[in-house]
């Protein structure tokens, strides 16, 4: 639900006309003017349809394998907090960028999510061996070999590549950093599921187990009755 609702917001503003699009990219000095809510809106833009169905793609197709252990509304809140964060930092640290647009923090944040859900909470060995392991080994593999294109001596990155890079790497960073929570919700919600419900009686009232009634389990352990039941 997510990645589709996001897809949609961005191929929405792709065809608003150019002065209108013009008002959500990330522009340093709009943002010094107070135009604060580009933060937001910056990563909804793209330069390129290429660039727009690739983001769009890669969040929706994300966005349905994460959706099985992170809520809606939580992936969402989480979106509207790395947003800002992500422009932030670039606004701080690269002074020299004027105008930015992708989705490029946003998806490798999602990607890292996902592919650590896959490898910590998947119960199927296939899915983790043939999807979660070569998720993350791919995506750190694209940020290692763009930081050598980036950082060694002989490097001859373009400008644009290396703001992608610095994008991927905070993406990276808080898709570990948001992990760790969601995980913790996740397996609380799964451990309310799993306690048995009591039997109620038609006026909404819990039924009595008899006392030589095998008691619910704890922790994984079944546990005697209070009294013990006669041998025959």
């Amino acid at each position: 639900m997510f990645g589709f609702l996001f897809a949609i917001a961005c191929w929405g503003i792709w065809y608003l006309t150019p002065e209108r699009a013009d008002l959500l990219i990330y522009s340093r000095q709009a943002i010094i003017d107070g135009e604060w809510w580009r933060l937001w809106t910056a990563q909804l833009t793209h330069d390129s349809q290429l660039q727009l169905t690739i983001d769009s793609t890669a969040l929706f197709l994300l966005g349905l394998l994460l959706n099985r252990y992170v809520k809606f509304l939580h992936l969402l809140i989480a979106s509207v907090f790395a947003m800002p964060v992500m422009m932030w930092l670039l606004f701080y640290f690269m002074p020299d960028v004027e105008v930015y647009r992708g989705s490029t923090g946003l998806v490798t944040m999602v990607w890292m999510m996902t592919s650590w859900f896959l490898i910590v909470e998947c119960k199927s060995l296939v899915l983790r061996l043939f999807l979660g392991y070569p998720l993350l080994f791919i995506l750190l593999g694209k940020i290692c070999i763009e930081g050598l294109a980036v950082w060694t001596t002989y490097a001859v990155a373009s400008e644009d590549l290396q703001i992608l890079w610095r994008i991927q790497g905070v993406g990276a960073l808080l898709g570990v950093a948001l992990f760790t929570p969601f995980d913790r919700i996740y397996l609380g919600a799964r451990k309310i599921n799993r306690k048995p419900r009591a039997r109620m009686t038609p006026d909404g009232k819990p039924i009595p187990l008899p006392l030589n009634a095998p008691r619910p389990p704890a922790d994984g352990k079944k546990l005697p009755p209070l009294i013990p039941r006669p041998k025959r």
